[in-house]
């Protein structure tokens, strides 16, 4: 009976764990959108401060994107192996 409990258990965790995987990709994804759309933005600044920002903006819209991309590759790969 306890080896029962504790595999539902466990079972209950891996299915919490995807979950949450799929917050953190679905929340990177995001994040990389935000930084998109706040790189597009119209600034009342000089234009080379404007040129620094906008690269900011989709430096950081592209670390996002690879965080996401790497993650899904690793855990991907991770689930496989665990069946």
């Amino acid at each position: 009976m306890k080896s029962k409990v504790r595999a539902d258990r466990w079972q209950e965790e891996v299915l919490l764990i995807k979950e949450e995987m799929q917050c953190v990709l679905a929340f990177l994804e995001w994040k990389a959108v935000w930084w998109t759309e706040e790189g597009a933005r119209d600034l009342d600044v000089r234009p080379d401060i404007a040129d620094g920002i906008h690269a900011y903006a989709a430096k950081q819209a592209t670390i996002n994107r690879a965080l996401a991309r790497s993650f899904e590759m690793r855990w991907e790969s991770a689930s496989k192996t665990q069946g």
